[in-house]
């Protein structure tokens, strides 16, 4: 999906999807008790982005039931973008197992969604924001 600039000549755009932390199941079927992680694959080009190094990308994953359950945020992560700034970034959201944030997920499949927001070091928005619908994934508790 594109990232949306308020303003600068900056481009960019990013993609998502869930892992699990064992290989044994195809990635979007997780194990309730597992951990896992959203992997995020992001670009920033243009003549602007070089005003946005030590400025930071802030990324938030949520699930929707497809059904009655769950539905909020699993996860977030903070990176602070380098100086200077390659225009590749391969990033994570580590989602614990037993996370606090997820207390409630119940077996089911859910619709994966994950934010970004560009913010200056202090926390002020910068107007560079996204979003990304990662795949369906299917949440199951091994017996």
């Amino acid at each position: 999906m594109a990232l949306q600039p308020e303003t600068f000549n900056i481009s960019g755009s990013f993609h998502s999807h869930a892992l699990h932390e064992s290989g044994d199941a195809p990635e979007n079927i997780i194990e309730q008790d597992s951990p896992y992680h959203i992997h995020v694959h992001m670009q920033l080009h243009g003549g602007g982005t070089p005003v946005l190094a030590n400025d930071r990308v802030v990324l938030e994953a949520r699930l929707e039931s497809m059904g009655g359950g769950f539905e909020g945020t699993v996860g977030s992560s903070t990176v602070t973008l380098p100086d200077p700034m390659p225009s590749n970034y391969d990033l994570q959201i580590a989602i614990p197992c037993g996370s606090p944030q997820s207390d409630g997920l119940q077996d089911g499949v859910y619709k994966m969604v994950v934010l970004a927001t560009v913010q200056t070091a202090g926390g002020n928005p910068l107007g560079i924001v996204g979003f990304d619908e990662g795949p369906m994934i299917q949440v199951y508790t091994k017996p």
